[in-house]
């Protein structure tokens, strides 16, 4: 499942050098720098995707509760989803014990189904494959595109996640055995955490090393280091809370089952953000966090002359298919500089400016989205 600060990075994507020709000479040119402008916000610009489990629909909503997309068709109870970086979503469409990937428009483009009883997770892998929590099989396995399972692990008792780490090892919700282990490509354990666990459902690795468990049965989320000691817990009104996710800014997204609403809260428990309209048994959510735009590029021409105007053309793709702005500097010191848009994500935009005297000029274009990342 998923600090953020704001920060400032400097790329070079393209270098130009332009001689400007003023009658019989030749002066120096300039070479162009692009400064992106990647201020990432979280709460302020990132939806929410929610798994409405007995209302089997599958909802995305923004800050505001507003819901701006959903998936019901055929669905029977869901229990997982995951936005993948093409832009379609994975479900685990549990009691139909498939796993689903739907596009924008809800067309189903992947799924699997064969072999499979009671699907509750399911995790995409960078190399294309599935992770899949087979929970009335008892196993996790990692399925092809061809839906060939390639790995697995089994004798588990009733796994509702799974989640492949950056090592290679494995990280499973062993629910029924009230534990969560980490086990290697053998399938052998290499690392577990048990103490006072009552039906743990869903789990996952921070960058820290540190393990956040939801524990459903005990009501709370604990976090825990590798010595397996509590540093952070939350419980306060919880009711059978069946996921939880750390975002990017520290604060922790949990999926509070019977009490039917999605929770944001901060380290000190102080809840920052909910969604409880409409809701009936939340079993999932995964903030979908807003990204800036990709890098600017700048193309234009290679030579031009003092006070003849020249035309460049800029464009930045963003992301998450979001309106771009432009704030371009056409030399250092450069007066009445503004964003200029918005644009369409990947729009390239003739941009024009004259340089009434000779020298090296350097061309500062930053970009930002309609969420201001």
């Amino acid at each position: 499942m998923k600090n953020k600060k704001n920060i400032l990075r400097e790329v070079v994507v393209l270098s130009i050098i332009i001689s400007i020709v003023l009658s019989s000479f030749v002066v120096s040119g300039f070479s162009t720098n692009i400064i992106v402008n990647n201020k990432l916000d979280t709460l302020s610009s990132g939806n929410t995707l929610i798994v409405d489990t007995m209302n089997t629909r599958i909802i995305e909503v923004d800050n505001s509760g507003t819901t701006v997309w959903s998936y019901s068709t055929g669905l029977n109870n869901p229990m997982d989803v995951e936005r993948l970086s093409n832009g379609n979503t994975l479900i685990s469409d549990t009691w139909n014990n498939r796993v689903i990937e739907v596009d924008n428009s809800g067309t189903i483009v992947w799924s699997i189904s064969t072999g499979l009883l009671v699907t509750f997770d399911a995790e995409r892998l960078p190399n294309g494959n599935t992770l899949i929590a087979d929970n009335n099989h008892n196993r996790v396995i990692e399925v092809d595109s061809s839906g060939t399972t390639v790995w697995q692990k089994i004798n588990l008792a009733i796994p509702t996640d799974v989640e492949r780490l950056q090592n290679g090892n494995t990280l499973i919700a062993d629910c029924g055995n009230d534990r969560i282990i980490e086990v290697d490509n053998s399938g052998t354990i290499v690392w577990s955490y048990s103490s006072g666990l009552n039906r743990p459902t869903d789990v996952e690795r921070l960058s820290d090393g540190n393990t956040l468990i939801a524990g459903n049965n005990n009501n709370n989320v604990i976090e825990v280091t590798n010595s397996g000691s509590i540093v952070w817990s939350y419980s306060t009104g919880l009711d059978h809370p069946h996921d939880v996710e750390r975002l990017s800014n520290g604060n922790t997204l949990i999926a509070d089952g019977y009490n039917n609403r999605i929770i944001e809260v901060d380290n000190s428990g102080s809840i920052v953000w909910s969604h409880t309209s409409g809701l009936n048994t939340a079993f999932d959510a995964e903030r979908i966090e807003n990204q800036p735009p990709n890098n600017p590029v700048i193309d234009g021409p290679a030579n031009g002359k003092v006070d003849v105007t020249l035309t460049y053309n800029i464009s930045a793709v963003d992301p998450d298919g979001d309106e771009v702005y432009f704030w371009i500097e056409w030399f250092q010191g450069c007066p009445g500089v503004y964003w200029q848009g918005p644009y369409d994500s990947g729009e390239v935009v003739e941009f024009q400016n004259s340089w009434g005297t000779k020298g090296t000029y350097v061309i500062t274009v930053k970009a930002k989205d309609s969420n201001d990342a």
